[in-house]
């Protein structure tokens, strides 16, 4: 736990932690422990580490065979041999009956099992070079409804990091809202440091006001004892009859 204000200092010292950081987390020291999302926390990230997780589904263009004729239900099919787009999908929410039912999921589909993007809205696409797709069909796995982890670069594509096998499903529609805000914002690590004067100002200011707020030590009440603590014995009085003349 080290003061806000000491924020190059911190920079220096993340290179020699035992674990790999993302980022910086201001924890309020006056506020106490709130379950679930604390209003009072603030967390920076650089942009680059500003990540989001989405469903992919790789869409392939159709080959149209001219030689057969319009009716025949094998003139079109989806060409496999080319590069496909690969889509991104947020998770609106809730759950996939078809993903879940595994078994009737095969069924349904003629002894194969298919992705479900029932819950998922189709939300942008991602950059894969030539290159980076000759290796996907070489490693000879399968991309299609997997979860990748994503980051924006700075000319406004969405590259890959990494898939994501260990998640069933990607971020919440809302989880993202509020990490594309954050990449919006873009507050950079030279931009913290600069700002070191003005943050000790103000903690300082806010030290002096806790110091000469002193706390008035509150009087008991005539008559009234402390009640003893029940992790130590003691004797207990029966009450003195009440006169009933």
């Amino acid at each position: 736990m080290t003061q806000p204000f000491k924020i190059s200092k911190i920079f220096k010292e993340m290179k020699h932690l035992t674990y790999v950081s993302d980022g910086l987390v201001l924890t309020c020291c006056d506020t106490g422990y709130v379950p679930g999302t604390d209003p009072t926390l603030l967390k920076w990230k650089p942009a680059e580490e500003n990540t989001i997780d989405l469903k992919l589904a790789l869409t392939f263009p159709i080959y149209v065979d001219e030689e057969l004729p319009k009716h025949d239900p094998n003139r079109e099919y989806p060409n496999y041999d080319a590069k496909p787009e690969f889509k991104l999908f947020v998770w609106k929410g809730g759950d996939d009956p078809e993903m879940d039912d595994i078994e009737a999921n095969i069924k349904k589909n003629g002894g194969e099992f298919k992705n479900s993007f029932k819950a998922y809205q189709e939300w942008n696409v991602l950059d894969v070079t030539d290159e980076e797709w000759a290796e996907m069909k070489e490693s000879g796995e399968s991309f299609n409804g997997r979860i990748v982890e994503v980051r924006r670069n700075p000319d406004g594509k969405w590259r890959m990091l990494r898939f994501r096998d260990d998640k069933l499903n990607g971020n919440y529609v809302n989880v993202v809202l509020k990490v594309l805000k954050s990449i919006e914002d873009a507050v950079k690590k030279e931009e913290l440091i600069a700002a070191e004067p003005e943050i000790k100002r103000k903690w300082e200011e806010r030290e002096k006001r806790r110091h000469m707020r002193v706390p008035e030590k509150r009087k008991p009440e005539h008559g009234h004892h402390e009640p003893v603590s029940s992790q130590h014995p003691h004797h207990h009085h029966q009450p003195p009859p009440s006169s009933s003349g």
